[in-house]
């Protein structure tokens, strides 16, 4: 009982690490995609979007490799390439599913918002079982 109340907690800890880095990186998306918009109206949406996933992808990699999997004992080098090839994939099914949702709607924060979130299953699923997942 002890074992599974430990784990439990561990999960519970980690998933709100989770919850607390990638909100940040969230934030900074969301800053920059409607500072980008508001300051530049002339700039097309995908790149727009492309730029704000960019700086949350950033600000997600610093703060998931050393705070929420605490992978450190892998180098830095090995988990690069998987990541951005994780995020690069994650980067065309988010900004498919901002345009999808954008063109049915119209409702840019809805768009954005599930486009986030669709993102950010693929990315927890890919960081967690791929990028930084524990070599024993």
């Amino acid at each position: 009982m002890f074992l599974y109340n430990f784990l439990v907690i561990q999960v519970f800890n980690q998933a709100m690490r989770f919850v607390f880095i990638g909100g940040l990186a969230v934030g900074v998306d969301f800053v920059v995609y409607f500072g980008l918009l508001f300051l530049v109206p002339i700039i097309p949406i995908p790149l727009a979007k492309a730029i704000s996933y960019i700086c949350g992808a950033t600000i997600s990699f610093v703060g998931h490799r050393s705070f929420v999997f605490t992978a450190h004992d892998q180098h830095i080098r090995y988990q690069i390439l998987p990541f951005i090839l994780l995020y690069g994939s994650s980067l065309l099914a988010n900004n498919l599913t901002n345009q999808v949702i954008l063109n049915l709607t119209r409702i840019r924060v809805l768009a954005w918002f599930i486009a986030i979130c669709t993102s950010t299953t693929i990315n927890y699923l890919g960081m967690k079982f791929g990028v930084f997942r524990k070599i024993t």
